[in-house]
């Protein structure tokens, strides 16, 4: 038996990677285009890993089957007693940085955590590795009970395809703006899709409204604190899961603005822009008060 660690190294950018050639939105395993931007985009994780490998095939040059003169073995072990120092070193191109499980054993510390079912685990062990890395990270990132719920009603819900309960969930029933107290269709098609995503932008919104009422005393409509309150919260949302997820999300929640409000969507719209060019032009690690008086500074300038 060979143990060993890996350190598996996580990118938080968002966007269409050269090397994979898959658009990542949000938190993803690293691959070389990540290398190209700052540390302060990239993290990483230590996995530990036990392998057994069959050796009794092998002769006495260490070879399976023939030796090294070649020959007929087709053993299922290595063929080279190198060949377990290439497993080690090569794990990072493997789902879950695991050359011999995959993302397995990581569905199975998820499945544990969560106290799943039976069904419910079988069911994570086949899912994409992007969607069990993603569960992972968002675990890691927010460790908390009521994370750990959230990511269990998603799994209920996808397992058996009702995602009333989810939609039902605190965190979704109100809209950051106090208005709507309902989720639009394209809300709703983008939550099933982006689970994850959905609850870092909805977490955002009692900042939001915090950050409105500190400024204005208020959370207003069509005045200066709804602008406000529209840029702080695309801003915070660009900069947890990416631009182009950020802008999604709230396109989606202007989908069924009344007509009569034609104008009230439009400037929603645009201040939602404001908010979003912030991650092209900020820190991601900006602290809250910080980007408040950036944002009410850059409003502004736009009056």
């Amino acid at each position: 038996m060979v143990c060993y660690s890996t350190e598996v190294v996580y990118c938080t950018l968002t966007g269409y990677d050269n090397y994979s050639g898959y658009y990542h939105y949000g938190t993803h395993v690293a691959t070389p285009d990540c290398l190209e931007y700052g540390e302060s985009n990239r993290f990483s994780l230590t996995q530990s890993n036990c392998i057994t490998i069959d050796v009794s095939d092998w002769d006495n040059d260490g070879y399976s089957g023939g030796g090294s003169t070649g020959g007929g073995g087709s053993g299922s072990g290595p063929t080279d007693p190198d060949e377990e120092i290439d497993i080690i070193t090569s794990a990072l191109n493997y789902p879950c940085g695991d050359p011999i499980h995959g993302c397995t054993r990581t569905a199975n510390k998820i499945a544990s955590k969560l106290n799943l079912t039976e069904n419910e685990r079988l069911w994570l062990i086949e899912q994409d590795e992007n969607f069990i890395l993603d569960l992972e990270t968002f675990l890691l990132e927010n460790n908390s009970i009521e994370a750990e719920n959230f990511v269990i009603e998603v799994i209920n819900a996808k397992v058996s395809s009702n995602y009333e309960n989810l939609f039902k969930l605190n965190i979704f029933i109100q809209d950051p703006y106090n208005v709507w107290k309902r989720l639009s269709e394209e809300e709703k098609s983008l939550i099933k899709s982006f689970p994850t995503e959905a609850y870092q932008i909805f977490k955002n919104r009692p900042i939001a409204e915090q950050e409105t009422r500190k400024r204005y005393g208020r959370n207003g409509l069509n005045d200066k604190s709804d602008a406000f309150r529209h840029c702080f919260f695309n801003a915070k949302n660009a900069f947890k899961v990416g631009r182009f997820m950020a802008e999604k999300f709230s396109d989606a929640h202007e989908s069924e603005t009344p007509t009569r409000w034609v104008k009230e969507k439009e400037m929603d719209i645009h201040n939602n822009k404001i908010g979003l060019n912030f991650v092209f032009s900020h820190n991601r690690s900006i602290s809250n008060s910080d980007l408040s008086s950036e944002v009410q500074k850059k409003l502004m300038m736009e009056v």
